[in-house]
């Protein structure tokens, strides 16, 4: 499908109102990328995979999608398509017809290298002499900032090269190029995407911050990348149970109250509220960590996850990834979403009580500063004990989800008690694996 939609992309991108949107975002904070984007035909084709793809309904947030995905917005492919076209428009034959094309855009000033401009400026040897550009092209200098050398004298440093010519020639040509320095018009598409998606990714976090629906998904989605856990959670409906839960597309109170505008101090668990008398509103926290109605799939959960660490505990090649600290109904809150999604946990969770080394065990990757690696036997025990404890998380979850549905069912009149479905335990599965 994305062939179909990038069709003929480097013609219209520069034209596309949300290349312009995306243009103006970077000289004002008060331009709305995020909602420009989601305008974009493209875009919705594209969500409307994402989503079928994560399991959640139409009304997922966006930026929940995206975040979970690590996927950008396609017109950023648009734009490269775009960056990638113009650059060999600049290196074909001058006598060519496309070429005489782009001349005549760039010459009249006409509205599709216009457009284009902009996005080429972003990259700072495009504004530079060609001895400069030609220097830092040449030195790879992509990653690093080259602000101080703009700073700097550059005319005498790039006139070195004229030694070797006569002196009338040299003084000409160093009045020539003091009096009229020509711009380089290179650039670079890395660079210039770099600049764009950070931009990107720098819109999306403050709509999350800023969205109450997606108060859980900012407390525990710090970094834009994708989600270690959708590659690892076996079954599709552990994985879309999770995902729901995550970006609050689930069926629980604090999200159900929305669409009948009950104020969100007033959606308290039914579940509490009349066996035990407490009125506390139904959020993600207080299903996965404190809610009496999961406590049975809450301490077996417990129970799995200290089983992986007392099994490694047994293993002496794992002890020295171990930190022996183990998993209570106390400290579970802290650990629970950071055993799926490790790299992009808030910094302040997994500093808590050795959190932090215990999520490195779970989730070895390989550390090119370190001297020592350990073997390939010890990291494929690694990621076997990784597999086991992100299923055993996702399993919670969705027994979660279904013990909810469950409760709601019962709880009206003349209800028939749904049969009892297929056993989702990841125990007799995952534990051999250990």
């Amino acid at each position: 499908i994305k062939p179909i939609l990038l069709y003929g992309a480097p013609i219209w991108t520069p034209n596309s109102s949300v290349n312009k949107s995306i243009i103006k975002s970077l000289k004002s904070e008060k331009v709305d990328l995020v909602k420009a984007i989601n305008r974009s035909v493209q875009e919705k084709v594209h969500l409307s995979y994402l989503k079928w793809a994560l399991g959640v309904h139409r009304k997922a947030l966006n930026i929940g999608v995206w975040g979970e995905c690590g996927r950008y917005p396609l017109i950023y492919q648009s734009i490269r398509l775009t960056l990638t076209y113009y650059k060999r428009l600049t290196t074909a034959d001058p006598n060519s017809l496309v070429s005489a094309a782009l001349r005549e855009q760039i010459n009249m000033k006409l509205p599709w290298y216009r457009n284009i401009k902009p996005l080429l400026k972003l990259d700072d040897i495009f504004s530079r002499d060609h001895v400069s550009a030609f220097k830092t092209l040449t030195t790879k200098r992509c990653s690093k900032d080259i602000s101080t050398a703009q700073s700097n004298n550059t005319t005498e440093t790039n006139l070195s090269f004229q030694a070797d010519l006569p002196p009338e020639l040299r003084a000409m040509l160093t009045n020539t190029i003091k009096a009229s320095p020509q711009k380089s018009r290179k650039f670079r598409v890395k660079i210039v995407m770099d600049v764009l998606r950070n931009e990107f990714v720098k819109n999306w976090n403050h709509v999350k911050s800023l969205s109450s629906k997606l108060s859980y998904y900012h407390s525990i989605k710090k970094t834009f990348i994708r989600e270690t856990y959708l590659d690892l959670v076996k079954g599709f409906s552990r994985r879309f149970s999770t995902t729901r839960l995550r970006i609050s597309a689930h069926d629980y109170k604090i999200e159900r109250g929305r669409y009948n505008n009950i104020p969100r101090e007033k959606r308290s668990c039914n579940w509490c509220e009349a066996s035990i008398g407490i009125n506390e509103v139904e959020d993600e926290h207080h299903v996965l960590t404190r809610c009496n109605l999961y406590n049975k799939h809450r301490v077996k959960l417990i129970t799995n996850l200290n089983k992986a660490i007392k099994k490694v505990d047994e293993n002496s090649d794992l002890n020295s990834f171990n930190t022996g600290t183990l998993i209570t109904p106390e400290n579970l809150q802290s650990y629970l979403m950071p055993l799926l999604s490790p790299y992009t946990s808030p910094p302040e969770l997994t500093k808590a009580e050795n959190i932090n080394n215990f999520i490195k065990c779970i989730h070895y990757t390989r550390d090119p500063d370190q001297t020592t690696q350990p073997n390939e036997t010890l990291i494929s025990l690694l990621k076997e004990r990784q597999s086991y404890v992100v299923n055993c998380v996702s399993t919670f979850i969705l027994k979660c989800s279904e013990e909810h549905k469950n409760s709601l069912i019962t709880s009206r009149p003349n209800a028939e008690i749904p049969k009892k479905e297929k056993s989702t335990d990841c125990d007799s599965a995952l534990i051999p694996l250990l």
